[in-house]
This record gives C-alpha cells, structure tokens and sequence, in this order.
C-alpha cells in the first residue's frame, strides 16, 4: 500500500484486503460525466479460529474470504498479513490472540492429558 493512501474507517474495522469504496464517472452516450462510487461487496461473518477453538465476528469482503479459503484458515491467512494497516483494528487484535494462543500450549488438551494419564498408570 502506498503511504498516503486513505483508508476508510470501515476498512479500519474489518478484514477488507486492501479493498475499500471506489470512485469514478458515470460516461453517459453524449460524453457527459457525473461522479459516482462503487461501495465493498462486504459481509459480517462469524469465522472459525481452530487456535482460539471459537468463532470470531468479523466485517470481511467477499475477496477476503476466498483468500482465507485459498491459504487454509482464518489463522493462516491472519498470520500472512504483515501490514497493520489491511488488517485493521479488528484483525490485529484476532492476529495478537491467535499468536498469543499458538506460543502458549493448551493445559487442557486431550492428548497431552492421554499421555500424562499413560506415564502414571505405566
């Protein structure tokens, strides 16, 4: 992304990929031009996060979601991104939780808790 580029404050709250509302003219066939913007194919979605095992709520485009699709997860494609900028207020705060919950290992995991079980009785 370019420095000065400006980000609107609903790209600031969601997953938009860089994309945000566009503008431009509407060319009539006489040549004459009036203003006009394309708005974001967004959606609110409730996605998965297999790290955190919980659904986090978030803005994302329709562009965004087949990205997440494309690399494997919302946690792959949160990880990925390492401009704070596209990933906004809300995905960088999901990002810190993800990396925050990878580096911590689960007390609570079946396998480390069928293990333990195993070493006592053996």
């Amino acid at each position: 992304m370019k420095k000065h580029e400006h980000i609107s404050g609903r790209a600031r709250r969601g997953l938009f990929a860089g994309r945000d509302k566009g503008f431009g003219n509407n060319v009539s066939h006489s040549k004459r031009r009036t203003r006009r913007s394309w708005k974001v194919n967004h959606q609110y979605k409730h996605l998965y996060s297999e790290a955190l095992d919980e659904k986090i709520g978030l803005n994302v485009t329709t562009h965004t979601l087949r990205c997440i699709d494309k690399i494997g997860g919302l946690d792959n494609y949160l990880q990925s991104i390492s401009d704070e900028q596209e990933l906004g207020i809300k995905g960088l705060k999901a990002k810190n939780r993800i990396v925050e919950a990878l580096q911590t290992p689960k007390e609570n995991d079946k396998n480390s808790m069928m293990t333990h079980q195993l070493t006592q009785t053996g």
